[in-house]
């Protein structure tokens, strides 16, 4: 009997044993699994902004394909876990209905392959979402020995870093890698296209606004995260934020420079009660030096040693350190001190900005020698409140002590210039003078025009031999005196004056205005479930009442809209709605945590940051600036602990087949997302590989090539496009009928999977005029004129098929057809016309159209009007000089 209980109990001690170690074994692939995804999520963290933000289809169709790989791993991760949770919050029901909205907008999309990215693109978003909240959760990674608390029975305390905080620390270095690799570009140590263009920082990312808007998140997560760093870790912070500051004001983005204040203001507001004012402190910390090194930058990288600008940089981000350091020694001192330093230091800070305040607006206005470039050369201040069609008078003081004694030349001018609308300006005043015996009283008066909108004063130094000062400039008419201090322009250098109130010459506003009401017209005709991901880029041209070039919206909202329809429309604004409702939901109920509040509000900012600069902007293009934000959402509701509703479980995993069926949907899914993308990419590579060999007149392996990229990517038109075109050589060498129609159904379906394309319209029209049926073809062709109404190349196309044709039933004796076909090309006329567009090339069918309707007298007057230059030019001498040969003959 005893034999028999040792034997139990060795049995099961086996059977535990055995147990433990399969557990452990799980334990350690789980872990690695964990590794891996965080291994993945953070180089494309990393990573994504070096590569143009992932905006390119070469760097979007690989980093697809990466992620999609990611999805498997994360469904075997699932796998093992048996864990079901899914939907758990509002915020990821309206994730699934953003990406399901652009799921059913593909099929009835008006370009099927542009709908296709977008798709693709935003189940990427899902799954750099939900990796990221698993990675938070459960991702650890131990440092450094245990601690051990003294007099304390309590087990050691593993020191360890989670997941949320490896994701939050890994966007904040890549944008610090953004600054530190634009700074260099915009020095001259490195050599990166797009990223410092028109004197502003552009990044990696080549385009300003979207690399402000990346750079302005950074930098309030790195504020929001100041308060629980360890005293060394915040020196850095703020030295990184300062740094960060600084490259967000020489982007020059007027949208993030008007949207950091309240911004900031939010973040204070949202910061613990305890730390708002540490919140302030931080971002004047970083701020205040950053704004003048900044300007200063600004001027150097503009000057022949832009390297010095390092200096600069540096010489800020220390100063942050420094009154940093001092900030800490004020935190460390009791209440009552600490009120009493504010209240020194608020008002020092407040009397030192009245004085500079005060010596600006009461000192004379001084323009130092234009070549020395130490000082401004000109004054300018623009004034809005104007009457029209008042008489205005202008006097001011001006002295040049430099010029005393010298022969009197012209060394100053006042110039007034009135704003009209459409941003146009005339030159009300202009006057020139010279100042060569002390102060002296100017005065002149002026008119303003009927529509005037705002008048700019500029004041000029034409001398280069000396300074001249103004002071008591006055602005008055009957009724209102202005006194001019040209306070803004004396604080701020040109460039920065000019950007902040370029408004009012700025067409770039209003154009943004016109984008929006031609999108809602889009809105208008697509409500429900829009036109498919990258649609606006298709129909915005038929859409226009003028003539512009935009591929983007320049508003997200209205572009998601245009292309998944309301119920995207609606989810996408929910996303940011639901989650700012569940950070302020789990303050309200005490859940988080100090360290949990501040990592959540690091990336609350950042999603706002991000979401309110979308209404003016296409950020979401940037396919990195897209996994940016959903990693910040998904480190955000790894911190949720609502149960909003029943079926969810926020403190403990869903146990059984709910997470095994997760888990191999994602693998299949994954597995198959990322086949398609591999197959996109061959297509893509082929695509471009036969352009190169049609180049070289290597037709055979460029056709070869094309039929491979239709293979890989049968919903690309312009694959179909380009095998048509070379195709058609072939075709009207041999005369071949198969050809032929083979040329001709490439062409159509080209047309089919992109009806809007002017391009392919036009070249199917043509094969189906030449080939077909002419009215089915001019029928293509009309269509091909209202999809891009300002297209000139288009109209003379189009004119030009049907000169041919009339020329054609001339010659068969069919008047009436040929007239037919001219009175169009008239109508054509009067609509570009009306338009204010031309073409030479136009002039000459103009010509033509009149010669064969006998109108000589018209066709001479076309004619005459063209130039030696003019492609056409040779033949209408030669038909000019045949209708005067034949008047000559008749007289």
């Amino acid at each position: 009997m005893k034999h028999l209980n040792k034997k139990v109990k060795l049995d099961k001690y086996k059977s535990s044993n055995l147990l433990s170690q399969e557990y452990s074994k799980k334990n350690n692939t789980i872990k690695f699994l964990l590794a891996i995804m965080t291994a993945i999520i953070m180089l494309i963290i990393l990573v994504g902004p070096f590569y143009r933000g992932l905006f390119f289809p070469r760097e979007l169709i690989i980093s697809n394909i990466i992620v999609f790989l990611l999805l498997a791993f994360w469904g075997v991760f699932r796998i093992m876990k048996k864990d079901g949770r899914l939907i758990n919050s509002p915020l990821e029901i309206c994730l699934m209905v953003f990406f399901l909205a652009y799921l059913v907008s593909f099929f009835l999309a008006v370009n099927q392959r542009n709908a296709l990215t977008e798709v693709l693109r935003n189940a990427s978003y899902l799954v750099v979402f939900l990796v990221a909240v698993d990675i938070s959760r459960f991702f650890r990674i131990q440092f450094g020995k245990p601690i051990y608390k003294a007099d304390s029975d309590k087990k050691p305390i593993k020191q360890e870093v989670d997941g949320s905080s490896i994701l939050i620390f890994t966007s904040i270095l890549s944008a610090i890698a953004i600054a530190l690799t634009s700074i260099a570009v915009a020095a001259g140590h490195i050599d990166m296209p797009a990223a410092y263009e028109g004197n502003r920082i552009a990044s990696p990312l080549g385009y300003s606004n979207t690399a402000a808007a990346y750079l302005m998140a950074a930098y309030l997560s790195v504020i929001a995260l100041i308060p629980i760093t360890k005293n060394r870790a915040k020196y850095l912070y703020l030295a990184s934020a300062t740094t960060l500051m600084i490259l967000i004001i020489l982007t020059f983005s007027r949208g993030a420079w008007l949207l950091i204040p309240p911004l900031c203001v939010i973040l204070i507001i949202l910061s613990p009660k305890k730390e708002k004012l540490s919140a302030f402190i931080y971002l004047a910390v970083t701020i205040i030096p950053a704004l003048p090194m900044a300007f200063l930058a600004d001027f150097v990288f503009r000057s022949t040693y832009p390297f010095l600008a390092w200096l600069i940089i540096i010489t800020a981000a220390a100063i942050s350190v420094i009154i940093g350091f001092i900030v800490q020694l004020y935190f460390k001192q009791s209440e009552r001190i600490r009120k009493l330093i504010l209240i020194i230091g608020a008002g020092a800070l407040i009397g030192l900005i009245a004085v500079y305040s005060m010596m600006i607006n009461f000192s004379p206005l001084l323009l130092e020698q234009s070549q020395s470039n130490s000082n401004l050369s000109s004054f300018r201040q623009v004034i809005g409140s104007v009457e029209p069609d008042k008489t205005y008078t202008i006097s001011f003081e001006v002295s040049s002590p430099g010029n005393e004694g010298t022969e009197p030349v012209s060394n100053w001018e006042l110039q007034v210039l009135s704003g009209l609308p459409d941003y146009t300006y005339i030159t009300t005043l202009e006057e020139r003078g010279v100042s060569d015996q002390g102060w002296e009283r100017i005065e002149y008066s002026f008119k303003t025009p009927q529509n005037i909108k705002r008048l700019e004063v500029n004041l000029h130094n034409l001398s280069t031999k000396s300074s001249i000062s103004f002071k008591s400039v006055l602005l008055s008419s009957e009724k209102t005196e202005k006194n001019l201090r040209f306070f803004a322009h004396r604080i701020l250098p040109d460039r920065f004056y000019d950007r902040i109130f370029s408004f009012s010459r700025d067409i770039n506003m209003d154009r943004r205005l016109e984008l929006f009401q031609d999108a809602l017209k889009v809105i208008r005709d697509y409500p429900i479930f829009g036109i498919g991901g990258g649609g606006w880029e298709s129909v915005y041209k038929g859409y226009i009442d003028n003539d512009y070039n935009s591929k983007q919206v320049h508003n997200q909202f209205l572009q998601v809209w245009i292309e998944s329809g309301i119920f995207g429309f609606l989810s996408f604004i929910g996303i940011w709605i639901t989650y700012f409702i569940a950070f302020l939901f789990n303050l309200r109920n005490k859940i988080l945590n100090n360290q949990s509040w501040h990592r959540w509000l690091a990336t609350l900012v950042a999603a706002l940051a991000l979401g309110i600069h979308s209404f003016i902007d296409w950020n979401f293009a940037f396919t990195s600036i897209g996994f940016y934000l959903f990693t910040m959402l998904g480190v955000g509701m790894s911190l949720d602990k609502i149960k909003w509703f029943s079926w969810s479980k926020s403190d403990s995993e869903t146990k059984g087949n709910s997470g095994l069926f997760i888990g191999v949907a994602s693998v299949i899914v994954g597995i198959t997302l990322a086949i398609v993308s591999v197959y996109l990419f061959l297509g893509l590579h082929a695509t471009w590989l036969s352009q190169e060999l049609v180049q070289q007149r290597n037709f055979k392996a460029a056709i070869a090539e094309m039929d491979k990229a239709i293979q890989f990517d049968p919903l690309r038109a312009e694959n179909y496009y380009n095998l048509s075109v070379v195709v058609e050589e072939q075709a009207v060498k041999s005369g071949n009928p198969d050809t032929v129609q083979y040329m001709i159904s490439l062409a159509q379906r080209a047309y089919e999977l992109d009806p809007y394309n002017v391009r392919y319209a036009l070249r199917f029209g043509q094969l189906l005029l030449n080939y077909i049926d002419a009215e089915q073809g001019f029928a293509v062709l009309d269509r091909a004129l209202e999809l891009n109404q300002f297209s000139v190349e288009s109209h003379v196309f189009y004119t030009f098929m049907r000169l041919n044709m009339a020329e054609y039933y001339i010659q068969e004796g069919q008047m009436n057809e040929a007239k037919r076909h001219i009175e169009r090309i008239w109508e054509i006329e009067k609509l570009l016309e009306k338009r204010k567009l031309s073409s030479n090339e136009l002039i000459f069918v103009m010509g033509r159209a009149s010669q064969l309707t006998g109108d000589d007298q018209s066709a001479i007057y076309y004619y005459n009007q063209l130039n030696e230059n003019d492609h056409y030019y040779n033949i209408g001498m030669q038909f000019l000089n045949d209708i005067l040969d034949n008047s000559a003959s008749l007289n």
